[in-house]
C-alpha cells in the first residue's frame, strides 16, 4: 500500500513523514522528495509473536512518499507531469496547515482545486475524442456518459469521489489518471496548545484528524516508551496520532490485517475487505494459494486467551473454514496446503 503525502510549503508535512517512517527512508527523485517505509502501529503481531516466542516478527508496512511538487518545484506550466506522479499512489494525505495560519481553508482549498482542474483538464481532453470513437462504433457509450457526469461534477467544484460511481463503473474508467477518485485523508497541523479533537467530522466531506505534529516528530525520535509515555502525558494526549490516523487509512481504504503465527515468524498482512481466505492465501504464497485445501482460523483475542494454536483447538476456539471463507480484521490464520 502506498501513502502520498502532500501539502503547502511549511504546511507541516515533511513533520509527518518523518513521524511516519521513524528513519526508514532514503532520498526520492522526481517530485518526491523522500521515500519511506511506516511500520504499523497495529501491536497484535508483537503480542502474538512474543506470547509463541517467534524469532522473527513482521508487522504491516505501508510505503510513504514525501510529494514536494506543490513546493518549491511547483510550476502552474508543468501541472501535468507534476501531478502524474501521485497516479500511483493508493491514497493521499494531504496536511493543512492550522499551525501558523488563521486560514487552514485556504491552504486546503489551494491543493484541492489543483487536484480537480487537473482531473477536469484531462476529462475536457478526453471526451471529445471519445465521442468521435463513440460515432465510429470503436467505444462505448457508456463510458462516455460516464466522463460526462465526471465533469460536471469537476465543474461543480467537487471531487470524483462525491459522485458515488458503482464498481462496474470504477471498472470502466480504471485506467484514467484521476486523482479526485482516490481515498484522501486530511490531517490539520494545529498549535501544540489548541485543543485536540480527533474525533473531528469530516472536512469537505474528507475524514479530519487533528494534531500538533511537531510533538508527533518528537515522539518518533524517541526511543524509550516510558519517555514517549510521559511526553504523551506532558501533552494530554493517550496515544500518537499515528494509531488514529493508521485506522483511518485502512478505512477508507477498504482494507484489514490478518496474521500468520509461528516460531519462525508471525507476521501481519494488509488485505482488501471482503476478501476469501483462498485469497488471503495467495498474499503469503502463489503455492500456498495452489495447494489450498482448509483454513484454521482463530480470532486474535481468542488466540491471546488460549495462547497457542493447540490450546485454541482443544477449547474449540478455532474453526476449519473452506476457501469462500471472508476473512475478518485480526483473523490469525493457518492455512493447510499441498503441493
Amino acid at each position: 500500500m502506498k501513502l502520498a503525502i502532500i501539502g503547502n510549503t511549511a504546511s507541516g508535512k515533511s513533520s509527518l513523514f518523518y513521524a511516519l517512517v521513524d528513519g526508514h527512508f532514503s532520498k526520492a527523485h522526481g517530485y518526491f522528495s523522500q521515500i519511506g517505509t511506516f511500520v504499523s502501529k497495529d501491536m497484535g503481531v508483537f503480542e502474538l509473536g512474543h506470547l509463541i516466542g517467534a524469532k522473527k516478527i513482521t508487522p504491516a508496512q505501508y510505503e510513504v512518499g514525501d510529494f514536494d511538487g506543490f513546493g518549491r518545484l511547483w510550476k502552474e506550466k508543468k501541472t501535468g507531469e507534476i501531478l502524474q506522479e501521485l497516479i500511483t499512489y493508493d491514497t493521499l494525505i494531504q496536511v493543512v496547515n492550522a499551525f501558523s495560519t488563521e486560514d487552514a481553508e485556504s491552504d486546503f482549498e489551494e491543493i484541492n482545486m489543483n487536484l480537480i482542474f487537473s482531473d477536469l483538464q484531462f476529462v475536457e481532453r478526453r471526451i471529445p475524442k471519445l465521442e468521435k470513437k463513440v460515432q465510429a462504433k470503436s467505444a462505448q457509450e457508456r463510458e462516455l456518459d460516464i466522463l460526462k457526469r465526471i465533469h460536471e461534477v469537476l465543474l461543480e467544484e467537487k471531487p470524483i469521489s462525491s459522485l458515488h460511481l458503482t464498481e462496474d463503473e470504477k471498472k470502466v474508467i480504471a485506467g484514467y489518471p484521476f486523482l479526485t477518485i482516490k481515498p484522501r485523508i486530511v490531517l490539520k497541523n494545529i498549535n501544540e496548545d489548541a485543543n485536540v479533537d480527533i474525533n473531528e467530522k469530516a472536512y469537505k466531506n474528507y475524514p479530519l484528524i487533528s494534531a500538533p505534529l511537531n510533538i508527533e516528530k518528537e515522539l518518533a525520535e524517541i526511543s524509550d516508551e516510558n519517555e514517549r509515555k510521559e511526553l504523551l502525558d506532558a501533552y494530554g494526549l493517550k496515544e500518537s496520532i499515528l494509531v488514529k490516523l493508521e485506522h483511518t487509512i485502512l478505512k477508507e481504504l477498504g482494507f484489514i490485517i490478518f496474521y500468520t503465527v509461528g516460531e519462525k515468524e508471525t507476521r501481519a498482512w494488509l488485505l482488501e475487505k471482503g476478501s476469501t481466505v483462498y485469497e488471503a492465501a495467495g498474499k503469503i504464497h502463489s503455492d500456498i494459494q495452489r495447494g489450498f485445501i482448509r483454513a484454521e482460523v482463530i480470532h486474535y483475542e481468542d488466540f491471546i486467551k488460549a495462547g497457542s494454536h493447540k490450546e485454541a483447538k482443544s477449547l474449540h476456539l478455532m474453526h476449519l473454514e473452506g476457501k469462500d471463507y471472508i476473512v475478518q480484521h485480526r483473523d490469525v490464520i493457518n492455512i493447510r496446503f499441498s503441493i
